[in-house]
């Protein structure tokens, strides 16, 4: 990767460019936490709390899997959404089941909080050296 423009200069080594990329797209903001009393975030603490319902059903997940392009950007799986469709109803009641499963009992498997971030080249942008500052 070609050395990155940055208000300081240049950076060359991995971890100058890690932290130009760190703060050109998180900045440190200052807040006030002033008015902010409870700080244990119960439950019983939120004023009119809106409840989500945790409760998938295959037609959902059949909507989800409709609104994604068949043949595009494929998990870290890399199984393509169009074979995902292609497996039919029980494939879909099946990962109903599992979400609903995983609600129950409040576990998430780590498989499915790893994703995969690919950065594409946009046309007519020559060099992404300049990060914008």
């Amino acid at each position: 990767m070609p050395a990155l423009h940055t208000a300081q200069g240049l950076a060359y080594s991995i971890p100058e460019k890690a932290e130009a990329l760190k703060a050109r797209f998180y900045p440190t903001t200052e807040v006030d936490l002033s008015n902010i009393y409870d700080i244990l975030f119960q439950d019983s603490s939120f004023q009119d709390s809106l409840e989500v319902p945790k409760l998938a059903i295959s037609e959902k997940v059949n909507s989800l899997l409709r609104a994604r392009k068949p043949y595009k950007a494929p998990g870290n799986d890399c199984i393509p959404n169009g074979f995902l469709r292609a497996m039919g109803p029980k494939l879909k009641e099946a990962v109903a089941r599992l979400a609903n499963a995983c609600w129950a009992l409040g576990h998430f498997p780590t498989r499915f909080k790893e994703v995969r971030i690919v950065v594409l080249r946009k046309p007519g942008k020559s060099s992404y050296n300049n990060l914008g500052i």
